[in-house]
């Protein structure tokens, strides 16, 4: 406790704010219902040592095309769930070293065929912010086409995370989707201005927040993963712009504005993932599983928790369906495992994979895992990944895991032969569809060996392995 008193002390130094510096961020959804009724849920991120918002109607201003304007009003739900945070509304968000408060307002609304940008906007920022936003006025917007084809705009499936730390790389996954499945392209943008009633918003210019020259600011075009070293302490806007495609034609898009504290981290490391290596990857080096309708896909991934304070959560399209994807927690040793379980049936069967993040949080920082998880009947021989195995750790005083995945039901040996080419040791056991981790149980003596890992007396792959003890 001792240690995140003292974070927030930091915290507060780093980000002084005036009653009137309280917006942090936020994001505007528009999602179809019926006919032309669509949900309109605007969520908004809040200073919690400035003043509040209105905890009453908002209104947002809806434009044609052509720039003429009619109003929208969103009302104020107490004590509402976000529909896909889980936060909730008017609240302070957990697990993060500042006060912070979501807010969210959301109603049915009737929207008329055409396009429409749907604009909400509200004073002002922090004062301190480096790079270029500092006691500016904002505006958050979403675009969607409204027509004969059902349309939604895109949203983010994974809450903001609003503090990051220092010299330590860190990871965080906005998580785009869209429920139309139409096409998504996402990139850093400038944010908008408090400035109403012009269209397009008129923008602010910004610059890249400082980076560390090995990890630059950046966003991955396949994920949407934001990977960044901060290398300077303060506050930071950064806008992430997502637009959507329908046939090649432009159809939406959402912007979520937020403000982000890099703080010290010589108190609170941030937590990492001790097994990231355990989950196959792709040609492209991304982790990434490959699964067949009506297999059960189950990981695992650890993080440490020597300070007891770790939790861990799971986003992403698999937790939206009918056939929902579970994601239990369980403590394991000085660690909190985190496991993923989902069984897709035909009907999740497609080209593009699903997309899983799986952030964990020890109540100051958090970091994102992304986990592309592919469904599909069929497989080629370059990215159809489902006999691989790792071994770790390597070099190893004693113990070793392997992790291996199967398509099927199999017999499985782990041989063990020294630099000679004699057999040592062997272990057999049967193992079913999915992956799997082997434990060794075997006492070798110090030097190299050879492991050797065969499914139904078929070498797999061989690898050294180095004892020291």
């Amino acid at each position: 406790m001792k240690k995140i008193v003292i974070i927030l002390s930091l915290v507060f130094a780093f980000s002084s704010t005036s009653n009137a510096s309280h917006f942090m961020g936020g994001e505007i959804t528009v999602t179809h219902i019926s006919g032309n009724d669509y949900l309109v849920v605007l969520t908004a991120f809040r200073d919690m040592n400035g003043i509040t918002f209105s905890q009453t109607s908002q209104m947002l201003d809806a434009y044609d095309s052509s720039g003429n304007s009619s109003t929208i009003f969103v009302d104020y739900h107490a004590n509402s769930i976000h529909p896909l945070y889980g936060l909730q509304a008017f609240t302070q968000v957990p697990n993060m070293a500042y006060p912070v408060e979501m807010d969210m307002w959301y109603d049915t609304v009737s929207i008329p065929t055409g396009t429409k940008y749907l604009t909400w906007g509200s004073c002002c920022r922090n004062s301190t912010i480096l790079n270029g936003a500092a006691n500016e006025g904002f505006t958050l917007l979403a675009e969607v086409t409204i027509g004969s084809i059902n349309n939604s705009s895109p949203v983010f499936l994974s809450p903001p995370v609003l503090v990051v730390p220092h010299n330590v790389a860190w990871q965080y996954n906005p998580l785009p989707f869209d429920i139309d499945g139409d096409s998504l392209a996402w990139s850093f943008t400038d944010p908008y201005d408090g400035i109403f009633g012009v269209l397009p918003p008129s923008t602010i210019s910004i610059t890249a927040p400082p980076s560390d020259p090995t990890n630059v600011l950046r966003i991955d075009s396949i994920t949407g993963q934001i990977d960044w070293t901060a290398s300077q302490q303060g506050n930071y806007v950064m806008t992430i712009k997502c637009e959507e495609f329908r046939n090649g034609v432009k159809i939406g898009e959402i912007n979520r504005d937020m403000q982000y504290i890099v703080i010290p981290d010589s108190l609170v490391m941030a937590p990492t993932v001790l097994n990231m290596s355990t989950i196959p990857t792709n040609s492209g080096g991304y982790p990434y599983i490959v699964s067949q309708p009506n297999q059960n896909i189950s990981f695992s991934l650890m993080v440490d928790n020597s300070a007891n304070n770790v939790s861990m959560e799971a986003y992403g399209e698999p937790f939206q369906i009918n056939n929902i994807a579970t994601f239990t927690t369980s403590t394991s040793g000085n660690n909190i495992e985190g496991t993923f379980d989902w069984s897709p049936t035909q009907s999740e069967e497609r080209i593009n994979p699903y997309f899983v993040v799986v952030r964990s949080t020890n109540g100051s920082y958090s970091l994102d895992e992304t986990i592309q998880i592919e469904v599909s009947s069929v497989t080629s021989v370059n990215d159809f990944i489902v006999e691989k195995f790792n071994i770790y750790p390597n070099p190893t005083s004693d113990e070793f895991y392997i992790d291996i995945s199967l398509d099927k039901s199999a017999e499985i040996s782990v041989v063990v032969y020294d630099l000679l080419g004699k057999k040592v040791q062997t272990f057999s056991t049967e193992k079913g569809i999915g992956k799997h981790l082997l434990k060794s149980d075997f006492n070798l003596e110090s030097g190299q060996y050879i492991i050797s890992v065969e499914k139904d007396n078929v070498e797999l792959k061989s690898e050294k392995l180095l004892i020291t003890k």
